[in-house]
């Protein structure tokens, strides 16, 4: 929710872009440089206005090119992490209904998966995905993004998107045994391809969304995932070799490196120091323009 401040920056920002027939949603760099460089003020009240403008982008979906700002990336590269096939893989969709919780998670975390590294979706967007992004027609596919079959069935983002979304609503409203039946190892083969059965239009559409969180005790919540704890499972998942098969609950591994051991103030801290060096670069952006086009102006009057 935006407090009141960061309500009235993003409006200050939007009314000036109407004023000169600029886009605000999305905008770009230039626009926001020329915009600080108009209104002078604080580098910290430059910061606080480049952050309205970023979570209004943020929460319109639409992406922002900014200095000084890494687009937080849930899917990890490199070789040391599993890509999105391997991943996966290692899930384990199907279990003994003694085991139901471990299938239910694997199956929430493949749809994850698939929404993070299939459809490319940003955490933010992840979290706040519903029944009607999700299209049925000619396959299976999340917010216009195909969600193609592959094989091996282990490996395939439509199965996952797939086993996911028929349970997602007994899921939701703990409807134990329907779970429990559609989890079950059972007359499933190897091989055997979930999206090749079809699937229908159902009251999942209209949950309140389709990435729910699990809390410590196994229960799906009515409340979508965090961005922290997206950024936790995909690293789990992507450990190679990681699996679920004994225990119906998951140990998150310890996190490292900078934020490590950081609060949600701190990183709400190192995010009001990104957006503030992103606030300064602008600036310099805007002054070495306007140096640029004086040098310009000047070579232009000597060769008159």
């Amino acid at each position: 929710m935006r407090s009141s401040q960061e309500a009235r920056d993003w409006s200050f920002f939007s009314d000036w872009c109407e004023s000169r027939d600029l886009s605000s949603l999305p905008t770009n760099a230039d626009t926001i440089a020329t915009f600080l460089s108009a209104f002078p003020t604080t580098i910290a009240a430059q910061g606080r206005r480049v952050r309205a403008i970023r979570r209004a982008h943020e929460s319109a979906q639409e992406h922002l090119d900014l200095p000084g700002h890494e687009r937080p990336r849930a899917l990890r590269d490199g070789d040391e992490w599993a890509p999105l096939p391997r991943a996966l893989a290692q899930l384990a969709p199907y279990q003994h209904p003694k085991n139901f919780e471990v299938a239910l998670r694997a199956r929430r975390d493949g749809w994850l998966l698939v929404l993070i590294g299939r459809v490319g979706l940003s955490r933010e967007a992840a979290r706040r995905t519903v029944g009607e992004n999700v299209r049925l027609l000619g396959g299976i596919s999340v917010r216009d993004v195909n969600v193609p079959r592959a094989e091996p069935a282990s490996e395939c983002p439509a199965c996952a998107a797939t086993r996911w979304l028929r349970i997602a609503t007994p899921a939701i409203y703990g409807f134990q045994t329907e779970i429990k039946e559609a989890v079950s190892p059972l007359g499933v083969h190897e091989g055997d391809h979930d999206c090749t059965t079809p699937l229908y239009d159902g009251t999942w559409r209209t949950l309140a969304t389709l990435l729910p969180a699990i809390d410590r005790h196994g229960w799906v919540t009515s409340d979508p995932m965090s961005t922290r704890a997206i950024s936790t499972t995909m690293r789990l998942r992507q450990t190679p070799g990681q699996t679920s098969t004994s225990s119906s609950r998951i140990v998150y591994p310890v996190a490292t490196g900078r934020f490590a051991d950081a609060s949600t103030q701190d990183l709400a801290d190192a995010y009001t120091d990104v957006d503030e060096r992103a606030a300064a670069l602008l600036l310099r952006l805007e002054q070495l323009v306007g140096e640029a086009n004086d040098m310009q102006e000047q070579i232009n009057s000597y060769k008159l």
